[in-house]
């Protein structure tokens, strides 16, 4: 009886953007105070899965109400965004690859409430 030896071998598919979007929880944001009209909002993402990237990922985009605000790294999970204290805004991350990005995953922040006091 005679064995082969061992061999790996890597393969390299056809890239195509992320398949799914990163994850988001409806609690995943912390709030600052309210100052001359808007707020600090840091927000919160669970990174994409790599088996769903499809290719290197290149960066998580983040939205405010549709708009894009900014880019953030491949293995960032968080970021802080200037938000407007009054209405309810949408919050939206996708990651992109060389190939497209995934589709957005998003949370409601409602309007900003001052701190109530104890008695």
């Amino acid at each position: 009886m005679y064995y082969s030896n061992t061999a790996d071998t890597d393969y390299e598919t056809c890239h195509t953007a992320p398949s799914l979007a990163p994850h988001m929880e409806a609690s995943g944001y912390s709030s600052g105070d309210c100052a001359y009209g808007n707020r600090s909002v840091l927000v919160y993402w669970k990174k994409i899965n790599q088996k769903y990237h499809n290719g290197p990922l290149l960066e998580y985009e983040v939205f405010v109400d549709d708009a894009e605000v900014e880019a953030r790294g491949p293995q960032e999970v968080s970021s802080s965004l200037p938000i407007p204290c009054e209405g309810q805004h949408n919050v939206s991350v996708r990651g992109c690859n060389q190939q497209g990005c995934s589709p957005k995953a998003s949370i409601l922040i409602p309007s900003y409430r001052g701190k109530t006091k104890k008695k």
